[in-house]
């Protein structure tokens, strides 16, 4: 390979630890990457960090939902500009739906490039009613157009072959998985712990039962809770005052992706759950999962057949159908009283590593 690989991304880049180890693997063969960030309201103000082209376009999802799939819409016509004046790239990466558009029009204009689809959520199944309709015909205008389509999870990936008769030839799965690291913490001797410490990492927002957590969690004895990530103002001062007088609970700042090892460390228990609402959350393949695990952080989640596959087959953490206090503290029990720790071995680690998935992810390359 001679040319270099363009990333498309709509969102916050400095948390997307997926693109991050996409672009490393790449790195260590020596092919170049460069990021065509739509920068959301202009928030990321920083990014000097970063060692490679990084080419930042503002999007404005602030004046309405109309006004935000235009702008997808402008976004994806001037990035297809911009890399149509370039004679280096020969990958194209579009990392979610909303980047596709983009895709599609660079590959009509150069069919050379070959054009990936990291696929990372069921997106048109989050969708109701127009939007559903508006973006289903675009994915399935966009499909033909595709030369490699990524799914994080087999559950996942095998209902979007199936719902939109997807050539096998054409799919991949990559898991969201971190590098493994080695891990020096102690094993813990529950008996000798007076509080339990309890993390949720990720995104602090909708559709994460986070209302329902602390509601089941504030008044569990001998146990905190720490909620660390990103989220929207507006939803980050809902919870704050929800937890008002409640001191096993604490709403932390989000981390960057080379941290997490460092923070959670410090934590006993990981815990996430999405809502069912649609297929997506169903089938989800959350990347904080496998943080805990790889972190040797047994797990409470959903009973979703992915996590169920992962978590209660694995006897590495406990999935719940609802969240109460009665199931949550149970939970907690199953999982001190069997010390489901113990479970978390180093070839279960590297099974869920992204070591294991570098190979794959350069095959796509080798291939082409």
């Amino acid at each position: 390979m001679t040319g270099k690989v363009a990333f498309i991304f709509i969102g916050k880049f400095k948390y997307q630890g997926r693109i991050h180890k996409m672009i490393k693997t790449l790195e260590k063969t020596g092919i170049q990457s460069v990021v065509y960030l739509g920068n959301i309201n202009n928030e990321e103000k920083d990014l000097k960090n970063f060692d490679f082209e990084i080419n930042q376009n503002e999007i404005r999802y602030d004046k309405g939902k109309l006004n935000s799939f235009i702008e997808q819409l402008k976004f994806g016509w001037n990035i297809s500009k911009k890399i149509s004046l370039r004679n280096d790239i020969q990958f194209v990466q579009c990392c979610g739906l909303a980047t596709i558009i983009g895709g599609i029009l660079i590959k009509r204009k150069n069919k050379s490039i070959k054009l990936i689809f990291d696929n990372t959520e069921l997106s048109v199944e989050r969708e109701t009613g127009i939007k559903h309709t508006i973006w289903k015909t675009i994915q399935k205008y966009a499909l033909k157009y595709c030369d490699h389509i990524i799914l994080p999870e087999f559950h996942r990936l095998n209902f979007f072959k199936n719902k939109y008769n997807v050539d096998d030839r054409k799919l991949v799965m990559i898991g969201n998985y971190p590098y493994l690291i080695a891990v020096n913490k102690p094993k813990v001797n529950y008996d000798d712990k007076k509080n339990i410490k309890v993390v949720y990492l990720g995104i602090i927002g909708k559709g994460r039962s986070l209302p329902e957590l602390i509601a089941a969690a504030k008044d569990i004895e001998n146990c905190s809770f720490d909620f660390i990530g990103p989220g929207e103002e507006k939803y980050l001062k809902k919870l704050i005052q929800m937890i008002k007088g409640i001191s096993n609970i604490k709403i932390l700042p989000p981390v960057e992706n080379y941290k997490i090892p460092e923070v959670l460390k410090n934590y006993d228990i990981g815990i996430a759950f999405y809502e069912n609402t649609n297929l997506n959350n169903y089938f989800c393949a959350p990347n904080k999962i496998y943080d805990y695990l790889n972190n040797g952080l047994p797990v409470i989640t959903n009973d979703y057949p992915g996590l169920v596959d992962i978590v209660e087959k694995n006897k590495v953490g406990v999935c719940l159908r609802e969240i109460s206090k009665s199931s949550l503290s149970e939970a907690i029990k199953e999982i001190i009283n069997n010390n489901y720790k113990l479970n978390i071995t180093d070839e279960l680690k590297r099974r869920y590593s992204w070591n294991e998935q570098e190979s794959v992810y350069l095959n796509l390359f080798v291939q082409s």
